[in-house]
């Protein structure tokens, strides 16, 4: 199916190469994780071998590492775009993709770190899934599970929550600014141009708000999804008094982040939805021509 290109333009910006860097990597943990913990689920116990189980801990940790940070870079981004002026707003897509390029090198490295001697890939739960030995009684092991949890939990969540409560600020403050002006102009009755500059500026004002609208939605599922799995490793590196269920139970909410993560990146984005639509309009257009031709 030919699509045209040009049409697709307006979504090449920071922020939506960010949310492709993400759905990339949960297609990734979709498609190569998933079959593997339901064929696990369905036998009772992992019967892949040590390898396997090793390249499953670190792919999955890897592709969630990358969805994590990708988050903390389209934060950054929004923060970034909201506090600048109209001239600095534009910025290089491929910066963008350097970027994400340093994302996934940053991720892998911190995900093949337990191959390489620090910590290790070990069964976890009922013993269906693999992941870092977050139960090991070593202090290297314990070391690493504590820098790990820092740098790809803490970390992340902490630039997500400062870049959100800088941007809640920064509009807060131009509300009462940009009602005023509204006030003013409407007071003394300005020309059309004035009026159409007021209207482009109340505009830019409410697109502002949509991204306020999706804020408290994003922390709320990124800390539902991963709290509960960085609460229980945490627990576990000073004491063996996690549940299968529990460990379990917070694997399985961490990883579903993977299903839900696209959709509030992009499916809310209007432009998005907007392009989607037109993809499959074409879709059925050129289906419909195909049958006439038969």
């Amino acid at each position: 199916m030919p699509i045209d290109k040009s049409r697709f333009k307006s979504l090449r910006t920071y922020t939506n190469i960010y949310v492709f860097n993400m759905a990339i990597s949960d297609l990734l943990m979709a498609t190569t994780g998933f079959p593997l913990f339901i064929y696990s689920s369905l036998k009772g116990t992992w019967g892949l071998g040590k390898l396997a189980c090793e390249l499953y801990g670190a792919s999955g940790a890897a592709f969630s590492y990358v969805s994590i940070n990708s988050m903390s870079l389209i934060s950054l981004e929004k923060c970034r775009f909201i506090a600048s002026t109209v001239d600095e707003k534009h910025a290089s897509v491929r910066g963008a993709i350097v970027t994400s390029l340093f994302c996934w090198l940053y991720s892998l490295t911190w995900a093949v770190l337990p191959l390489m001697g620090w910590s290790r890939y070990n069964l976890e739960g009922f013993g269906t899934t693999c992941s870092f030995d977050y139960a090991s009684r070593y202090t290297s092991d314990k070391y690493f599970i504590i820098t790990v949890y820092i740098m790809e939990f803490g970390l992340p969540l902490l630039i997500i929550i400062v870049s959100y409560s800088i941007i809640f600020r920064i509009i807060n403050k131009r509300r009462p600014a940009s009602v005023q002006r509204s006030r003013i102009l409407y007071t003394k009755g300005l020309s059309s141009t004035s009026c159409s500059e007021s209207e482009s500026s109340g505009q830019r004002m409410n697109m502002e708000y949509k991204v306020l609208k999706v804020i408290f939605i994003v922390i709320l599922l990124f800390c539902i999804a991963w709290l509960p799995y960085a609460v229980v490793g945490l627990i576990s590196v000073f004491s063996h008094t996690i549940h299968p269920i529990g460990a379990m139970l917070a694997c399985l909410l961490a990883k579903s982040s993977t299903a839900y993560n696209p959709i509030v990146y992009a499916i809310k984005h209007p432009r998005f939805k907007g392009k989607i639509a037109a993809v499959l309009r074409n879709a059925v257009e050129r289906a419909r021509e195909t049958t006439r031709d038969f």
